[in-house]
């Protein structure tokens, strides 16, 4: 019983901001991520010969699997769990953006972007179950406020981040490769925080 007690892990003081706090980040990358097609049209659209209605049909392929993928996600969400889904959900976008590079025409583009957006639909299933299973009442909307503010600082950040890239590297490919290879760098290592944190929202009771 002592050797039990001396080993036993001693919980994070506030873990429940902490999650928060990961939810915001994975917004503002949600967010970065989701906005380097629109800050590099101009460019996309030379290299790959587009005219407007081609980049409306990418977008518009974008928003048809982000609109599909909340409530099919969501669902996904209550089967296995926010930990787990959000988990998949990060590392699945952060995937297919690295992967993006590799498309040689506006079918293939267009696929990428289709799948894009159905992982980051789960975000905000995700994080919304999360605030209702980790937060008191008295406490969800000021938590649901933070995660939500990661979607306009991820769009106020991302032309600062995207496009000096972009010029550095001179090459629409390889630049959308390196910008996707940092959003994963981040991306993966919250999720692997969040494992690595053992947080499991039906074992963990709530703050009241």
């Amino acid at each position: 019983m002592i050797g039990d007690k001396t080993t036993k892990r001693r919980p994070l003081r506030h873990l429940r901001w902490w999650i928060a706090a990961l939810l915001f980040a994975s917004t503002v990358i949600n967010y970065i991520d989701r906005q380097t097609l629109s800050l590099l049209a101009p460019y996309l659209k030379q290299d790959y010969h587009w005219t407007n209605t081609d980049y409306a049909n990418l977008v518009i392929a974008f928003r048809v699997a982000y609109s599909i993928g909340q409530t099919l996600c969501g669902r996904l969400m209550d089967r296995i769990g926010t930990r787990r889904g959000l988990t998949l959900s990060v590392l699945w976008y952060s995937l297919v953006s690295i992967l993006t590079p590799l498309a040689r025409g506006f079918y293939s583009f267009a696929s990428f972007r289709f799948l894009l957006g159905a992982g980051e639909s789960a975000n905000w299933p995700g994080a919304t179950k999360a605030v209702s299973e980790w937060f008191p009442k008295r406490e969800r909307a000021l938590a649901t406020a933070l995660f939500d503010s990661g979607s306009s600082i991820g769009s106020a950040v991302a032309p600062f981040l995207v496009l000096p890239v972009y010029f550095r590297w001179d090459g629409v490919r390889r630049s959308s490769f390196r910008d996707c290879s940092v959003c994963f760098g981040l991306s993966s290592g919250g999720a692997r925080i969040t494992r690595r944190s053992n947080i499991r929202a039906s074992a963990t009771p709530r703050a009241r």
